[in-house]
């Protein structure tokens, strides 16, 4: 195959995979690979993997796997970006070992993570800085002291100072705990912290999906439910979905409580004894501040309506269904620039995902941006030509987790996206809905029933009291 021209899709080029073990030799284990996974995710730091293999050659004899070897191999579609272990190599830190794949040949998963993942294990910071939280993520990273990675990152400037002192712990640990106080120099806050082949993230989530642009960020690929068809283009073909679920969709229950919609923070300073009260709307503080992913669609609009749901309330209108408590005190990072937006941020992320099933392509990654459209049901209408796509399950999502798998023996390239979206491109319409009116007296008979044969409690008293006397007690 061409390495850089797609013939069909779900075509890959894998070269060779190898094994550096405590001999320091490379081992090319590319021929007994059966099956390789590699996964991003947008809420974790690293990037982890596993290789199966069937080791008929007794491979595993002339390099004993400890847990402790390097893997180096590099992943890409023809012509598109590669998963590089071969610049930065992976580490093996797991091995499930020997079940029989057959009479003479074991099967063996491996385990792998990025060697930033092992330095982290193994270094602990014991440091006060006082920086802004970009400055402090990047020396992290970059620092011999610390990471000392040396791949690119990618990382958001903010705005506020943070006086910390590091409490020996790890240095992921210390990145994402300032992770969830770190507010841009636009006022944005929630950043995630991930990796991809790109390098590594620390990043608002505002970015990611347009920050202060007046257009979105561009799609890295449109994605369309349609039939795979030899006759159409191949870029067509890795463009179309095999399979779609909708993985979580609309819990406003759950999100209500949790804080997604509205909120209520209480700031107190014990020194001073001051006591201040900041309330949280999900549609004032974030849908009209911030970009959507649908930002550009002329119709967008968010992924709740309106619409009142109680008497004259809508859903964000509850600020007590979450309360929160924060201290405040002079040169610490002030909580009502931040906390309450961060965590409906975190939990509109997982508000309405979607599941798809495509063919594999190293251009897409963890953290970007893609379109997807899916049909409608409804009949059509005049004027929709021969298609219409579904307004809510359509639209622009951003990829929060993905996986690649390789099956190697029947050569295709697989991924399973798992992506996010805030917004829909036609705009949930708000009306004024008539409730049936509730009956003026509740169903308590059994409450009734109880009222009547109540007897008060000074009556209970004196009757004690009279039997008391009687039996001289």
């Amino acid at each position: 195959m061409d390495r850089n021209q797609t013939q069909t899709a779900g075509d890959y080029d894998l070269g060779q995979v190898a094994i550096l073990g405590s001999s320091g030799n490379p081992v090319n284990i590319t021929q007994l690979i059966q099956e390789i996974n590699i996964f991003q995710n947008i809420d974790t730091p690293f990037i982890t993997g596993n290789i199966i293999i069937n080791d008929a050659s007794a491979v595993s004899e002339f390099v004993p796997f400890l847990g402790q070897e390097r893997l180096v191999f590099s992943l890409r579609t023809p012509g598109g970006i590669p998963l590089n272990f071969t610049d930065y190599h992976a580490v093996i830190y797991d091995v499930k070992r020997r079940f029989p794949g057959s009479a003479r040949a074991q099967t063996l998963l491996l385990n792998f993570t990025t060697l930033e993942c092992y330095r982290n294990i193994r270094k602990k910071v014991s440091k006060a800085f006082s920086n802004t939280i970009s400055e402090i993520a990047f020396e992290l990273l970059k620092s011999d002291e610390f990471l000392a990675t040396k791949k690119s990152v990618f990382i958001d400037e903010s705005s506020n100072v943070r006086n910390y002192i590091s409490p020996n712990l790890r240095p992921y640990q210390v990145l994402k705990f300032l992770k969830e106080e770190a507010v841009t120099k636009e006022q944005q806050p929630y950043f995630v912290f991930f990796e991809n082949s790109r390098g590594i993230h620390y990043r608002s989530i505002d970015s990611l999906m347009g920050g202060q642009g007046s257009t979105s960020v561009p799609h890295i690929r449109a994605y369309k439910y349609q039939p795979k068809a030899e006759h159409r283009e191949i870029d067509e073909n890795i463009s179309t979905i095999i399979n779609w679920e909708i993985i979580n969709s609309n819990n406003t229950l759950t999100n209500g409580a949790a804080g997604m919609f509205a909120s209520t923070l209480y700031t107190h300073d014990i020194y001073n004894k001051n006591l201040n009260k900041y309330s949280f709307n999900y549609i004032e503080n974030i849908f009209k501040r911030r970009n959507s992913l649908n930002h550009d669609s002329k119709q967008y609009g968010p992924m709740i309506s309106e619409t009142k749901v109680d008497d004259e309330n809508t859903i964000t209108d509850f600020p007590d269904s979450k309360i929160f408590v924060h201290p405040e005190c002079e040169n610490a990072n002030v909580s009502q620039n931040w906390l309450q937006e961060s965590f409906s941020r975190n939990l509109e992320k997982q508000y309405f995902k979607i599941k798809l099933t495509v063919f594999g392509d190293t251009a897409v990654n963890c953290g970007d941006v893609i379109s997807v459209q899916i049909p409608s049901n409804r009949q059509l209408l005049d004027g929709e030509g021969t298609a219409a796509y579904d307004s809510v399950l359509s639209g622009r999502y951003l990829i929060t987790s993905l996986k690649h798998s390789i099956n190697h023996p029947s050569q295709q390239h697989s991924m399973v996206i798992e992506a996010m979206k805030d917004s829909v491109v036609k705009q949930v319409p708000t009306v004024e809905v008539q409730y049936p009116v509730e009956p003026p007296k509740p169903s308590d008979y059994g409450l009734a029933i109880d009222r009547q044969n109540f007897v008060p409690s000074e009556k209970i008293n004196k009757s004690i009291g009279n039997l008391r006397k009687f039996f001289n007690y």
